[in-house]
């Protein structure tokens, strides 16, 4: 399916490429396709240009680069010479006292040669830019303004990509969808996804993400949606911020991108939500949470999926979710009144939640013999920490088992905030505790004896001594900052038990 005419690429660049059929556009040449648009970004540890010769040869039709200097060099190596296949059209509108290098010294042709392999697809054209990151958001600023679905976009210091996927897996049955990919939430991933977003959906969800301070304005400027949500408000990246109301505030810039007459959902439970509603106050604001016009009123989880109770307007109504947690209640009622608010009958919207399932280490149910596993592994904050204690504790079956590490980006308060979680732990009586790093070490030394089940340094020390450990009949939850693998010991509990 064609997701860009040349016609628009020509308006955005100045260029005049002739007719192309362009699939997708991609920003990783490993990943790249036959029909891709291809764009060469630039981080601080890697350089797209040095990929555009491979984008090319696996069949990407177009590529935009700040420098296309590796392909000249290649195209003059002597031992290349004789094997030049086909030509690449580089069309350029760098301006001349920005690039005299690309402007004055490339030709209009650049020839290069066919790798040795069969079927090798080489040539295309290339577009050549000053700054290939502004080029990326030129296509997301096209692609929005041409969109004439829907745009709901979804932030929060907790629950943001699992609301996402909760409100994509809704939407999905009342219309064309489309949603952002995994958590391409920032300044590379969000562009990309408006970029890679068709013309003619009817609901777009997407997600924003930040580690500092003006980064949300940028990306829900960008995006433009008619209905912005922020999940919660809790201490996470707090490395990068001098309070949880900074946090508060800087998540609350989501609702300045948003179109005029335009709705905010907000959760009147998280911390700071009159903030939010001060940030707001030039929106419909539509609020979630106790008292709120969508209030769970009554959750519970099973092994299975979890039990709903949702009060909206002057109704109540009871539904099924298929990942377990109270947050995720909570959350669905987020996602209720995102349906509400697109005119959406939210009876009708909370049924599709049953067969909802959790991502990739976003609690995730699997098995291991007889053990149940909780693979809450992708990532953790203190209240994320704390919901999957409290969701372990309440699930039915034999001892709960909690392997927790540490928890990253929480600047000078870390350890007090790793020590805190022992009380959780205590009152939620879970029979043993496995504890990985640093950080929690600290906790681990507060809790009681009987509790203690071993301390390790890393996720390989901790594969090594969770043997004999477990039991059929355990229920085991994983969690930690991502950095700290502790999807490795998942997959260890998985192949020995």
């Amino acid at each position: 399916m064609q997701l860009w005419k040349s016609d628009e690429i020509n308006d955005i660049f100045a260029t005049n490429l002739p007719d192309l059929l362009i699939k997708r556009v991609s920003i990783d040449s490993r990943t790249t396709e036959a029909g891709d648009l291809f764009v060469a970004i630039k981080g601080q540890n890697y350089d797209g240009n040095q990929y555009v010769k491979d984008a090319l040869e696996k069949g990407a039709v177009c590529a935009i680069s700040s420098d296309i200097r590796p392909l000249r060099k290649l195209a003059t190596d002597e031992k290349f010479v004789g094997d030049w296949e086909r030509k690449t059209t580089v069309y350029s509108n760098v301006h001349e006292d920005l690039s005299t290098e690309l402007t004055h010294k490339l030709p209009s042709v650049v020839e290069f040669p066919k790798r040795s392999i069969e079927n090798a697809k080489l040539g295309g054209n290339i577009i050549v830019v000053d700054d290939t990151l502004e080029a990326l958001r030129k296509l997301a600023v096209y692609s929005r303004k041409r969109c004439t679905g829907k745009i709901v976009a979804i932030t929060g210091s907790v629950g943001k990509t699992t609301t996402k996927e909760m409100c994509r897996h809704v939407l999905q049955n009342f219309g064309k969808i489309y949603a952002s990919t995994g958590n391409f939430n920032n300044h590379f991933g969000l562009p990309l996804c408006l970029a890679n977003m068709p013309s003619d959906v009817d609901f777009a969800v997407l997600e924003l993400g930040m580690s500092a301070k003006g980064e949300i304005l940028d990306l829900s400027t960008l995006c433009s949606p008619h209905i912005a949500a922020v999940t919660a408000i809790a201490p996470a990246h707090l490395e990068f911020f001098s309070s949880v109301q900074e946090i508060a505030e800087a998540k609350g810039e989501i609702f300045a991108g948003v179109v005029k007459n335009g709705f905010a959902v907000i959760n009147n439970d998280t911390q700071y939500s009159s903030i939010l509603k001060q940030l707001a106050k030039d929106l419909g604001i539509s609020t979630c949470g106790q008292g709120a016009a969508f209030d769970v009123i009554k959750s519970s989880v099973s092994k299975e999926h979890t039990d709903v109770c949702l009060k909206y307007k002057d109704k109540q109504i009871d539904y099924k979710i298929g990942i377990l947690g109270h947050q995720h209640a909570k959350n669905s009622a987020i996602v209720m009144a995102i349906a509400d608010l697109l005119s959406i009958d939210v009876e009708k919207a909370s049924f599709f939640l049953r067969d909802f399932k959790a991502s990739k280490g976003r609690g995730e149910v699997k098995k291991a013999g007889g053990i149940t596993i909780i693979d809450e592994s992708y990532n953790a904050s203190p209240e994320a920490v704390k919901s999957a204690i409290i969701t372990l504790s309440e699930i039915q079956g034999g001892r709960k088992i909690a392997i927790l590490a540490d928890m990253k980006e929480l600047g000078v308060e870390s350890i007090k905030m790793h020590i805190e979680l022992a009380n959780v732990l205590i009152s939620s009586n879970i029979d043993k505790v496995f504890a990985v790093g640093e950080c929690m070490k600290h906790m681990f030394d507060t809790l009681p004896d009987h509790m203690q089940g071993t301390y390790a340094l890393s996720w390989k020390e901790m594969n090594l001594s969770l043997k004999g450990e477990l039991q059929d009949g355990d229920v085991v939850m994983v969690k930690g900052s991502r950095s700290m693998s502790m999807d490795k010991v998942v997959e260890w509990i998985q192949m020995h038990y």
